[in-house]
């Protein structure tokens, strides 16, 4: 998993340390040591070095969330007049900046294991901020420090749910059992986190990916099941996960409101279909419920609300070209095909409850790593195809050159005298 050299045309490694190196900062540093607007130049430094070095070819992957982005942003400046530092505004340019970032790292080879690993260090590094906010007398969901990055618990649970997802699938395709019983002890470890955060978007995404994952296990052989029981036994053995399911007997009792929510969006939608009603109107009144005002809790409804259907159509055909990217490494019977799709199924159904974990790191990352075979499989195809016609007409020009031996008369000999 060490990065692969670059040529002249190719992003160095020192690229992907600077973003890892912004990806740990943004998260784990305190308030107090972060400088205002650092990180979004050092975003957009990173960008423009990776459109200098690779031109269209960072670009021709990523044309559609790129386009729903820049749709969005010209929506809400020009129509709306909104404030390009609004919270809602201002992800859209980074999400923009670091498509681009990662698009030019997703050609290096193995990035999306050493994303996972990075993942890892800063979910570690996190764990010792973890706090417990009480939601009743019995029991209460793990959060981080509000200064620190994740202080959402359900974002903590789905950046959790990828490292589980994504441990649970290399640790099925991984050939030595002891390091797949090793990625499945993490897998473990990050399932008891997304767990104790009591989020049912994100232990549901888990579940399902899985599910999904653990489709062709009983034609992988016997070792895998083995290894997968005896971890299991362990752990309900163990009883970690007793108290977790007790809070979400209770959990699960709770009406989130979400789908009194979506319907109140759909009909605001009806009003204001092509421009929406602006990033500051996507608040839904929801005060029947004794909640107040709330976002729609859902990206395609988010985006129709805050900009109308032209940024929503390019956020569809984004999600339908990387579902159509994966199915392809499927039938090649690719190697990372896995790995691909589980983390798509993951990330379809993480960003479902949620207006804009659709550009957080993990979902952004997985989008990318997947859409980019889709471009660069055409590449090995162009060259050869170059390289065979220059192959034939090498061919043509040395048969025209060759002119045929005149015959000399030579005798035959039909027979070997003794």
């Amino acid at each position: 998993m060490r990065p692969a050299k670059s040529s002249r045309n190719s992003i160095t490694s020192l690229v992907e340390y600077g973003y890892f190196g912004l990806l740990i900062v943004s998260f784990v540093a305190s308030e107090r040591l972060m400088i205002p607007a650092l990180g979004g130049a050092m975003n957009l430094a990173l960008a423009a070095y990776c459109i200098k070095q690779l031109g269209s070819r960072v670009i021709s992957p990523i044309v559609m969330p790129l386009a729903c982005a820049t749709s969005y942003l010209l929506v809400q400046y020009l129509v709306h007049g909104e404030s390009l530092s609004h919270p809602y505004v201002k992800p859209f340019i980074l999400w923009s900046s670091q498509l681009i970032i990662v698009q030019a790292m997703s050609f290096r080879e193995g990035f999306i294991h050493r994303f996972a690993i990075q993942m890892l260090v800063v979910g570690l590094c996190l764990l010792p901020h973890v706090e417990f906010v009480m939601q009743d007398i019995d029991w209460g969901r793990a959060t981080l420090d509000a200064s620190v990055g994740l202080a959402n618990p359900n974002d903590l649970g789905r950046w959790f749910g990828f490292l589980a997802v994504y441990f649970t699938t290399t640790g099925l395709e991984s050939k030595r059992g002891i390091v797949r019983a090793c990625y499945w002890a993490v897998a473990l470890g990050s399932m008891y986190i997304v767990a104790l955060t009591v989020g049912r978007g994100a232990i549901s995404a888990v579940l399902i990916a899985v599910i999904v994952t653990f489709r062709r296990l009983l034609k992988r052989g016997f070792i895998p099941v083995l290894t997968l029981s005896i971890l299991l036994f362990i752990v309900h053995q163990a009883g970690l996960f007793q108290p977790m399911v007790d809070r979400f007997k209770v959990r699960t009792q709770e009406d989130s409101g979400r789908l009194t929510v979506w319907n109140l969006g759909l009909q605001r939608l009806i009003d204001s279909p092509l421009t929406g009603e602006g990033a500051s109107h996507t608040g839904i009144d929801v005060r029947e419920m004794g909640r107040g005002i709330t976002t729609p809790h859902n990206p395609f409804l988010f985006l129709a609300l805050a900009s109308g259907i032209v940024p929503l159509i390019f956020f569809l055909l984004y999600l339908i070209q990387a579902v159509r990217s994966t199915l392809r490494a499927c039938r090649q019977r690719r190697p990372d095909a896995p790995l691909f799709c589980s983390l798509l199924v993951f990330v379809l159904v993480a960003i479902i409850p949620a207006s804009l974990d659709f550009a957080s790191q993990w979902a952004m990352v997985t989008l990318t790593v997947i859409l980019t075979p889709l471009v660069a499989s055409y590449r090995p195809s162009t060259i050869s195809w170059k390289m065979n016609l220059r192959r034939h007409s090498i061919r043509r020009r040395v048969a025209a050159d060759v002119t045929p031996m005149p015959d000399v008369g030579l005798p035959v000999r039909t027979s070997v005298e003794p």
